[in-house]
């Protein structure tokens, strides 16, 4: 696996991270309950279900993404991220 490849696999990988927590964010956002738990008037909440929505997109991506990696991959992803 040459670097250029490597690079853009990190790249790809970013984005899909970047897209997770903005929707994360957005959705920690909303109002909870004393036990941790959103109401039902907020779950029925158009903002509620479009960020709820992205948000499973792009974890579900991530996670296919993550996948679908080699081993090889995956160490080498984890040493551009450390920077080595």
């Amino acid at each position: 696996m040459d670097k250029e490849s490597i690079k853009l696999l990190f790249e790809q990988r970013e984005k899909l991270e970047v897209m997770v927590d903005l929707y994360s964010e957005k959705l920690n956002e909303l109002s909870t309950q004393s036990n941790g738990l959103l109401t039902e008037e907020i779950r029925n909440s158009d903002f509620y279900k479009f960020h709820k929505k992205e948000y499973d997109k792009h974890f579900d991506a991530l996670r296919e993404f993550n996948k679908n990696l080699t081993n090889k991959q995956k160490k080498s992803l984890r040493n551009m991220k450390r920077g080595n």
